[in-house]
């Protein structure tokens, strides 16, 4: 039955409830007994006389309506003494005569009305006469708990339930004791027994929601809504998660739209029904307009029900104030001290009030006083926070105390609505804003903002307000997870938390991000780039990017914008001062800058940023070139003050990189250890230590902080790193292996590097896949077995799913470069395609497959793609190289050319495309051209590897042999361009007739870090064999080559070689047959030369055996491709000789002398002969003379050539 829940509606302080409970259940007496006191506690003690006077005659409940009806009739303005005088006789007469039914009534309905003591009397009584009624001992047992006697109160209920197990009354007061599992499995048997009632259902609500199961919460009151759909319970549960947990207020002001609702049609809601949600729902919104709307308007249901009632003015006063409706709180606390001049909570109102009108004034300061005095020692959390604000020194003790009232306030009740309504996280808003702006008063600050959120993680001011004050004291990584989080799941529109997350990143010096969230920012609200913060940022950003003039208009902007509700706090001033100094600086006018940093000096001395300015004063000593002055300066910040650690560093760099003292240097960072001597202190003195090479004192160092932290496993990793760069294996192997589970991948990393793979996978043991996935395929990779390698790929990424997109995005590339390496191209394709699905604007993996499209000769989809990442980003410059390598291999050299010529105007040191150019100007036969571009990477560049590489690589194709090797020599230890370096050396021995050894021996010098650079060793070493045209070394390299033939990498090269072999053994056909398999091959960029070289030979063979159309054909072939190939023209230039077409032959040798450099005594002595029988005996005489300056001795061309020409030319 309904009624049975009655006792449960009072408890909860549903009034109203239990009178339409009572309407709805009949006409019994008990029930009209609990109607009079449902109306007696909404405080119509008129009505409740009614109803009650009737009953006093029922003997059941006589005793009970009578002293109800006593009470009642005291509480009316007039009396009626002669009533009250017959309910008090009446009383006495029923006392005398009771039963045990009156008893409990009597004992219940006192309990209920608050008179513990007067229901104790008579509960007593009832179990004298009969100690094993169940009734009376479970109301004994709610009697207890209300006392606070919970042992007593267990006890009662055990015995009742003993008794009958069923007692509704004694199985809820068991519930309320015994343990929220246990409840819960208890209060599930109630829902068994009564499946259409909601109490149960409530109970089991509120214990889910005591342990913060907020899924089952969320369920059990969807659940009761289905029973009833306009339960205010479970509606404000719904209401109170999406505000709180979700902080989704579109759909928690429906909600509370619908509870304001459903309370105004209720006639007989009582003051606590109507008022708890205004506390509730005002306090946890972070004064959110349309929740406050609703909260207003339901105190303004609350006053018109109960106008003389001072909870319900307050509330509605505080709700006016909290919506800023000054004028109208004003009057509502007036009203209140009409009804009770000396209400604390109503002068403190007013107080605050005047307050926030007028400021810190005497008659303020004096009222406050006068409140407090009258409060007494235990001032209330709201008096507390009141005298902080008028507190003209540190009022930090005062809102530690407010703050510590509160908590231990909400501390004692369940997690639950009563708990926010306790812990009040409005209130403590108020008060961490009040907190002084510095490091101590913000620590204090986030403390009480962790409170906030912890219990409130949806509120999105109180999270913003966090991650503000943790970026204040430089805790950025947990202030841009608590943003980033705020974004993607609270509110993506704040566009306050995109100016805060900008604010975090320009601090970290990542431009381009906060530049994006800035942008972001402006898409939800246009109005934050009127905020003075905004200019400050934007400001910042343009002095990184070097538009000093910009920099200093921007923050110009930010001090006239410094004014209303968004003013920059002391260290954004500070900030604003210094980059606007510095610009100034940048702009050389370093007058201006100090004028700045005196107007800075007026604002912010005496505070945590005066050390800021003295810093930026020696940045100014500095710029002047007076770093005596500078190191006074920043010697003037003590090691107490916040910024000692930046004045150190400060004056470690003036003595390193200024006065070039690395002593000095390493001092300052001594100094710091002798002041503090934390770990971190000692980390940077071992970071000196190996800036000014002193290894061995930065391992002692190390070694030291690991004393200090000893169980660190991420320092432990740290020294393990110094270690290997100190090349101290064994000590860091140790160092990894004694970081544990931090230092696993370290560790099996470095035993890839040591080559003990069994213990690389040992080390990776006991840690998760998706973590140790990619270096233990890499383990496997090393060990030489590749498919191994990818079966580990293959396995994580079916496991991640689409749970970690970076982690599966890295596993696609690495699985596409194993398989690159492997050959298997198409799978690599598709392995690089779902690592873009993965991270679509990946561009490393975009670069990645449009060079594999290029190298499968796809050379429309490689097209497509880096066209697609140039409308993404037009300075793309590995897109652009790839356009400029596609030109490349269409054989299209000029708009190669365009393209590499492009790229080295932005960088001069782009090595690469260097390099691509100097082969592009070369087979234009427009080589000189390429010295401009060698000048301006030697002026910004000149002891790069990558320019030694692109001179020797010049000189190289100049014919310049000798500066050549030097250039090569000098970039052939270095990663990225020694090994093409030695390749290039051996080439250049091998042309030589005695550079065989050397050959050899740089080869030895070539570490293949692949299977292709694997065969291109062996390739080189067969040519050499060839080179030495010893027998044995010529059939070693012929069964060498002719395994190579079969793979695809350098297959040209192989074909090369044998026929080369063939030549030397005097087997021409046989040559000559290898060669025709590759005459009509695709000319590619990675064969060209050994493709080149096969033509040409081809062609030699060709015009030995007089095929010379076939020959003209190749040669003719190779120039398309290389205009600069002198053999080509030398032996169109024979062909031409053996015509007797001897002007078109000495026009071929012409070219292919000038294109040699003129070094080939040989070629002169033809280009001479040709020019001889073409008279052309001056030419013939000039070209004679360069031979003979070449070589004076070169036989014959003295009498056969020039003799004659100058004969020929004189007659």
């Amino acid at each position: 039955m309904a009624s049975d829940w009655l006792p449960y509606y009072c408890r909860e302080k549903r009034y109203g409830t239990m009178i339409e409970v009572v309407q709805k259940s009949g006409n019994d007496d008990k029930l009209k007994l609990q109607h009079g006191v449902a109306l007696f506690l909404l405080h119509r003690v008129n009505e409740a006389i009614n109803i009650l006077e009737p009953i006093i005659t029922n003997s059941s409940v006589s005793l009970g309506a009578a002293n109800v009806c006593l009470i009642a009739h005291n509480l009316c303005e007039v009396i009626d003494k002669e009533a009250v005088s017959h309910l008090e006789w009446r009383i006495l007469d029923e006392e005398e005569k009771v039963g045990e039914q009156s008893l409990y009534y009597a004992a219940l309905s006192l309990l209920q009305i608050g008179k513990a003591e007067k229901s104790s009397d008579y509960l007593n009584k009832l179990l004298e006469k009969d100690p094993s009624s169940v009734t009376g001992l479970a109301l004994k047992g709610w009697l207890e708990l209300s006392l606070g006697k919970i042992k007593n109160a267990s006890q009662a209920f055990k015995v009742a339930l003993e008794k009958d197990k069923s007692n509704i009354e004694a199985q809820l007061g068991e519930i309320a004791i015994i343990s929220v599992k246990d409840g819960i499995s208890k209060i599930n048997q109630l829902i068994v027994r009564y499946p259409s009632s909601t109490p149960p259902l409530e109970i089991k609500m509120k214990l889910q929601l005591s342990i913060k199961d907020w899924t089952l919460v969320i369920d059990t009151a969807n659940r009761i809504l289905s029973l009833q759909p306009n339960n205010l319970p479970a509606l404000q549960i719904k209401t109170l998660h999406q505000i709180v947990i979700e902080g989704n207020y579109e759909d928690g002001c429906l909600n509370l739209h619908r509870i304001v609702q459903e309370l105004e049609k209720h006639v007989n809601a009582s003051s606590n029904e109507l008022l708890f949600p205004v506390k509730l729902f005002s306090h946890i919104c972070g004064r959110h307009s349309r929740v406050l709307t609703e909260t207003i308007r339901l105190a303004e249901k609350a006053v018109s029900l109960y106008p003389t009632l001072p909870d319900a003015l307050l509330e509605l006063a505080e709700q006016f104030c909290m919506n800023n409706q000054i004028s109208e709180a004003s009057k509502i606390y007036r009203s209140v001290t009409k009804l009770d001049d000396s209400s604390v909570k109503a002068l403190t109102g007013l107080t605050n009030i005047q307050f926030i009108e007028s400021g810190l004034t005497d008659q303020v300061q004096q009222q406050v006083e006068f409140l407090a005095e009258v409060a007494g020692p235990d001032l209330s959390p709201e008096l507390l926070l009141l005298r902080a604000r008028c507190e003209a020194k540190d009022p930090t003790a005062l809102l530690d105390k407010a703050v510590k009232a509160k908590l231990s306030s909400a501390s004692l009740q369940k997690y639950g609505p009563q708990y926010f309504v306790e812990l009040d996280p409005d209130f403590l808003m108020e008060v961490a804003k009040q907190f002084p702006e510095n490091i101590e008063g913000t620590k204090k600050r986030i403390k009480v903002l962790e409170a906030i959120t912890d219990a409130c993680p949806g509120l999105a001011i109180a999270l913003l307000y966090l991650a503000k004050s943790l970026a204040f004291c430089e805790k950025y990584s947990d202030a841009v997870e608590i943003l980033q989080r705020l974004l993607r799941e609270i509110e993506p529109s704040n566009a306050e938390a995109h100016l805060v997350l900008a604010q975090i990143l320009v601090e970290q010096e990542q431009f381009t991000e906060a530049q994006t969230c800035l942008e972001q920012g402006l898409s939800c609200n246009l109005q934050i780039q009127e905020r003075p913060l905004y200019h400050l940022l934007v400001g910042t950003m343009q002095r990184n990017q070097g538009d000093h003039s910009a920099c200093v208009k921007s923050m110009q902007t930010a001090l006239t914008a410094n004014n209303g509700d968004y003013k920059l706090n002391l260290r954004e001033i500070g900030s604003l001062y210094l980059e606007l100094s510095t610009s100034l600086m940048a702009l050389d006018q370093p007058e201006e800058a100090g004028k700045i940093l005196n107007d800075a000096n007026k604002i912010l001395s005496g505070t945590e940023q005066e050390s800021r300015l003295t810093i930026a004063n020696s940045d100014l000593a500095v710029f002047r070139g007076d770093y005596m002055m500078a190191l006074t300066l920043l010697s003037s910040i003590r090691s107490e003050q916040n910024y000692y650690l930046q004045a150190c560093k400060k004056m470690a760099d003036i003595h390193l990189n200024k006065l070039k003292d690395a002593q000095a240097y390493a001092d300052c960072f001594r100094q710091l250890v002798d002041s503090k001597p934390t770990t971190e202190n000692l980390i940077m003195l071992g970071d000196a230590y190996m800036a000014i090479q002193e290894p061995d004192l930065a391992v002692k160092t190390y070694e030291k902080a690991m004393q200090h932290s000893a169980s660190d496993p991420k320092l432990s990793c740290r020294l393990g790193r110094v270690l290997v760069s100190t090349h101290q294996y064994g000590k860091a192997v140790k160092c990894f292996r004694e970081a544990g589970q931090e230092g696993c991948i370290e560790l099996a990393e470095l035993l890839v590097r040591l080559g003990q793979f069994d213990s690389a996978e040992a080390a990776l043991k006991d840690t998760p896949l998706t973590q140790k996935a990619l270096v233990l395929a890499k383990v496997h990779e090393k060990a030489g077995n590749v498919n191994k390698a990818l079966k580990v790929l293959e396995e994580v990424r079916e496991t991640l799913g689409s749970s970690d997109v970076n982690l599966a995005a890295k596993t696609c590339l690495q699985m596409a470069e194993y398989c690159s390496m492997l050959r298997d191209h198409d799978t690599a394709i598709n392995h690089y395609k779902r690592a873009l699905i993965y991270q679509p604007d990946d561009a490393h993996a975009q670069i990645s497959l449009a060079r594999l499209y290029m190298q499968v000769n796809d050379w429309s989809s490689c097209q497509a793609l880096c066209s697609s990442l140039l409308n993404k980003d037009p300075n793309n410059e590995p897109a652009l190289l790839m356009l400029a390598d596609l030109a490349y291999r269409r054989v299209d050299f000029n708009d190669a050319a365009l393209h590499f010529a492009t790229l080295l105007e932005r960088h001069p040191d782009y090595w690469i495309a260097l390099a691509r150019l100097i082969e592009v100007k070369r087979r234009t036969a427009q080589l000189p051209d390429v010295k401009s571009f060698l000048e301006a990477a030697t002026n910004i560049a000149p002891n790069e590897p990558g320019l030694s590489y692109c001179t020797g690589l010049y000189d190289w194709y100049s014919g310049n042999t000798n500066s050549a090797l030097h250039h090569f020599n000098s970039a052939r230890h270095d990663n990225e361009w020694g090994q093409q370096a030695l390749h290039n050396m051996v080439e250049l021995c091998l042309e030589g007739d005695d550079g065989i050894s050397t050959a050899t021996r740089l080869l030895s010098q070539m570490k293949p870090q692949s299977p292709d650079e694997e065969i291109n060793v062996r390739l080189l070493h067969d040519l050499i064999l060839l080179s030495s045209k010893d027998k044995q070394d010529i059939d070693i390299a012929m069964a060498d080559l002719a395994a190579l033939v079969s793979q695809d990498t350098l297959r040209v090269g192989a074909i090369l070689g044998l026929a080369t072999g063939y030549v030397l053994q005097k087997q021409i056909p046989r040559a000559r047959n290898a060669l025709k398999r590759i005459a009509k091959a695709t000319w590619l960029v990675e064969e060209a030369e050994y493709l080149e070289r096969c033509w040409l030979l081809l062609a030699d063979l060709h015009v030995q055996n007089g095929k010379n159309e076939s020959a003209i054909e190749l040669l003719r072939r190779v120039l398309v491709h290389n205009q600069s190939c002198y053999r080509a023209h030398e032996l169109l230039g024979l062909i031409a000789e053996k015509d007797q077409k001897y002007l078109e032959a000495g026009a071929q040798y012409q070219q292919a002398w000038k294109l040699s450099g003129e070094t080939d005594p040989a070629l002169g002595y033809k280009l001479a002969f040709n020019l001889l029988k073409a008279k052309k005996y001056a030419y013939a005489i000039s070209t004679c003379q360069s031979v003979l300056k070449l070589n004076p001795d070169y036989p014959k061309i003295r009498k056969d050539i020039l003799e004659k020409a100058i004969s020929h030319l004189r007659t």
